[in-house]
């Protein structure tokens, strides 16, 4: 059984212990409305991690907590060789970590792992 809970570099790096295996991704099918986060849902999510990172430190030292999103549902999906999730839910936290990664110059690992089935020009923004 797959674990339930994975860190951001688990959810989109490629290892041993990562939910992605090798040419996998995650897809955003054609019946899922577009990407509607605003500024301020962006905002709302870092200062609330903001909040917890400093909440995580007494007497200066880390805890051993960890900060988690929502769950994001995915139902695996097989095509012409290709293994990939279609994403159920969680769309707009898992395309808005992929715009906070990528702003914190940290692309290498989310590169081509979300992509819009149907909407053309947000994949070609994701893959930008």
């Amino acid at each position: 059984m797959a674990e339930l809970i994975y860190s951001i570099e688990e959810v989109f790096s490629i290892s041993e212990k990562s939910f992605l295996k090798e040419n996998q991704y995650y897809n955003i099918p054609e019946y899922q409305r577009g990407y509607k986060w605003s500024a301020d849902n962006v905002k709302t999510l870092l200062v609330d991690i903001l909040k917890f990172q400093n909440q995580n430190i007494v007497n200066g030292k880390v805890n051993d907590k960890f900060y988690c999103v929502q769950n994001i549902t995915l139902c695996s999906h097989t095509e012409v060789g290709k293994q990939y999730y279609n994403v159920v839910d969680g769309q707009q936290r898992l395309t808005t970590l992929i715009i906070i990664l990528s702003y914190l110059e940290e692309d290498a690992i989310v590169k081509g792992k979300l992509k819009y089935s149907i909407r053309d020009e947000t994949d070609e923004f994701i893959k930008e």
